[in-house]
């Protein structure tokens, strides 16, 4: 399957805002009750900029609060704002990770082949340190079919496999650790795949809609971490013990 560019809708709606008193950027939830509606918000859209309105108290308890331009506040020639949650996210996340360089990771299990409701621990749940850590590298095929990495401009896409939202390296500039910020979809099979071709370990983790505070405590947590690849897992044996029944007559 060829390699795709991810691509990112504009919303309407919006998580986070600049918030002028303080000059913050701020999730809605953190928005007190006293500071709903036009209490000095501004969009982080690029070339944007523009007042934004509070809604962070709602009648309807299942309505998520969000942040909206203010309509009257427009100005004549103004073109349409393309700010993102999901590209806001995954940048948060991808820069928090960046700074930490560390991540708890879930416990490695063997399923058995035979029952599914059957398994094995190869390792407990723990946290992988990073030397240092990339976002967006690509991982592509040569002309001989090795598989390198890198961020090459003139790699064509259908040679790229692969380019992992953010990269663990180790003190040798060896890849070990691959990171999917998951925001709105899961990876598909022909993506899950390409990471087994590739062979790096590779987790996949739910960003939450919520402060930078609390997505930075997500990556301390396994709550919303599930491995998709893992290379002790993939290679290991599920060790079958029989237990038959070796009782006799007496004689």
């Amino acid at each position: 399957m060829a390699f795709e560019e991810k691509i990112y809708d504009s919303d309407n709606h919006f998580d986070y805002a600049l918030r002028e008193r303080d000059q913050k950027k701020i999730n809605i939830t953190e928005v007190l009750p006293e500071e709903n509606g036009k209490k000095g918000y501004r969009c982080l859209g690029a070339n944007c900029g523009n007042q934004l309105i509070a809604i962070s108290i709602r009648k309807n308890p299942n309505h998520q609060p969000y942040f909206r331009h203010d309509g009257n506040n427009k100005k004549k020639g103004d073109k349409g704002c393309v700010f993102s949650n999901r590209e806001y996210r995954e940048a948060l996340a991808s820069s928090i990770l960046t700074r930490l360089e560390r991540i708890k990771v879930p416990p490695i299990y063997k399923v058995n082949p035979q029952n599914s409701n059957e398994y094995k621990l190869i390792e407990e749940s723990k946290y992988i340190e990073a030397h240092s850590v990339q976002s967006q590298v690509t991982f592509y095929e040569d002309e001989e079919g090795n598989v390198r990495c890198g961020k090459n401009p003139d790699v064509k896409k259908r040679y790229i496999i692969r380019r992992p939202d953010v990269v663990f390296f180790n003190e040798k500039g060896k890849p070990i650790l691959f990171i999917e910020l998951v925001i709105t979809h899961k990876l598909d099979d022909d993506k899950i795949a390409d990471l087994y071709r590739i062979g790096i370990d590779t987790i996949q983790i739910k960003v939450p809609k919520t402060s930078e505070e609390n997505i930075e405590n997500n990556f301390h947590s396994i709550k919303n971490t599930k491995w998709v690849y893992n290379e002790k897992e993939a290679t290991a044996n599920y060790v079958y013990i029989y237990v038959s029944d070796v009782s006799k007559k007496k004689e």
